[in-house]
């Protein structure tokens, strides 16, 4: 599941390099948002009556979390090639799984990974069909003033928000429920790897030496954290 997510967001990722050349990343990230909150909503939709008044400000904070990563990554793919730009992003779950890890070994594993690093973390259904919605309103003024997109790229926009946002929070919910924290946080760092064979595959990016070497350190890592787990 953990796996099936990575593929959704990083071959998402790659095809979605020409709606984002074409509306502007904020744009087409406010677009994908909408559609993924609708999506989403179709699945589940809990009853807001019964939420205690905290909830919102945690809600609020989630969804600005939300549109903040999305827009910041698909801006920072245009510039930079896909595999090094989702490495840069896998620093939040290598620090959590360092600070979850309580063996003997505490930290050995995910310091190799620190040359290379990647992606996400998660909710609950019920709290991320509510998030979801809440970043779509704040982006909502992205889409007003960029205008609405020509009727060709909705369908496309509808499509690429099933790839990324909403398939791979739901597959990560599903596979934290069978795995640990820390144990999640480290196999995620397959994650460059996962990017560099889609930007190779869609996008033609070829990776260096130096980048095979960061990947192999963070497969290194990755495995020898599960073995140990």
């Amino acid at each position: 599941m953990a796996v099936l997510s990575m593929c959704c967001v990083q071959f998402g990722a790659a095809l979605s390099q020409s709606a984002t050349q074409t509306l502007g990343a904020l744009h087409a990230t406010a677009w994908r948002l909408v559609f993924a909150a609708a999506l989403l909503s179709l699945w589940r939709r809990p009853a807001l009556p019964r939420l205690p008044g905290g909830a919102w400000r945690v809600l609020l904070g989630l969804g600005l979390a939300m549109a903040g990563m999305l827009g910041s990554f698909f801006a920072a793919i245009l510039t930079l090639p896909q595999g090094l730009a989702v490495a840069i992003n896998l620093l939040g779950p290598l620090l959590l799984a360092w600070r979850t890890d309580k063996g003997p070994r505490r930290g050995w594993w995910p310091s190799l990974a620190l040359a290379r690093h990647g992606e996400r973390w998660t909710a609950d259904p019920v709290g991320l069909a509510l998030a979801l919605p809440v970043a779509a309103l704040l982006a909502l003024p992205v889409c007003l003033a960029g205008g609405l997109p020509d009727a060709g790229a909705l369908p496309r926009l509808a499509g690429l928000s099933l790839l990324m946002p909403v398939l791979p929070y739901l597959l990560e919910l599903a596979a934290l429920r069978r795995m640990s924290a820390a144990s999640f946080g480290v196999l995620m760092s397959l994650e460059p790897a996962v990017a560099v064979l889609a930007g190779a595959a869609l996008l033609g990016q070829t990776p260096g030496p130096l980048q095979l070497a960061g990947l192999a350190m963070v497969t290194a890592a990755s495995l020898g954290a599960l073995a140990e787990s």
